[in-house]
């Protein structure tokens, strides 16, 4: 009876009919102490002994290919900049220290405002008009027109500033030439998510 290693899948198996597994696929008998230490999937076979992967191994087993990680890694940057758009903590207008919305559906109400602010008040409305704080629990009062075109700037800014913040991100990922690299450019990064309301 014998303890056995499959030579490409690593797969143990104690105690077992030793004539059963050829030993041009199996380790037979190997040395384990190093699963005393070190989780099998970090172990690969070097001749017919158990070797402890290196650093870049590891990150290959956690991460898959390097190409692997920067395509997870590029999707997982696009997925926070679109959440601090949307679901952040907004962005603070014409000085008040209230902030905005930037979702989407503030994103289209803001750009109608401004394709009619100039007939605003032949339309029947007046100034001031109030806008809703991010989370509706305060108002801003827009004074005037230019006020609106300014508030509009400020959110286009912080949207144009968010997107360009993550391609540089992103094109520092294109050209990391190593899992960890990846890992290095991309945490600092995936830190700022906005927490789950």
């Amino acid at each position: 009876m014998s303890d056995v290693v499959h030579r490409v899948s690593k797969q143990l198996l104690r105690s077992v009919n030793t004539p059963d597994y050829p030993a041009a696929e199996w380790l037979i008998n190997p040395d384990l102490t190093l699963l005393e230490t070190v989780p099998l999937q970090y172990l690969k076979v070097t001749g017919d002994t158990l070797a402890e992967m290196t650093a870049e191994e590891k990150l290959a087993v956690d991460y898959g290919t390097l190409e692997q990680a920067r395509a997870r890694y590029l999707n997982m940057v696009d997925s926070v900049c679109e959440a601090r758009i949307m679901y952040g903590d907004g962005v603070e207008i014409l000085g008040s220290g209230k902030k905005v919305s930037t979702s989407l559906s503030a994103q289209i109400k803001w750009m109608g405002w401004c394709t009619i602010i100039d007939q605003w008040e032949a339309l029947g409305n007046s100034f001031p008009f109030r806008v809703r704080t991010k989370w509706d629990d305060d108002y801003i009062e827009i004074p005037n027109a230019a006020a609106v075109k300014e508030a509009y700037g400020t959110i286009v800014n912080f949207i144009t500033s968010t997107l360009q913040e993550a391609e540089v991100v992103k094109s520092t990922i294109q050209t990391s030439m190593s899992i960890n690299s990846i890992l290095e450019a991309a945490a600092p990064y995936l830190a700022t998510a906005p927490e789950a309301a």
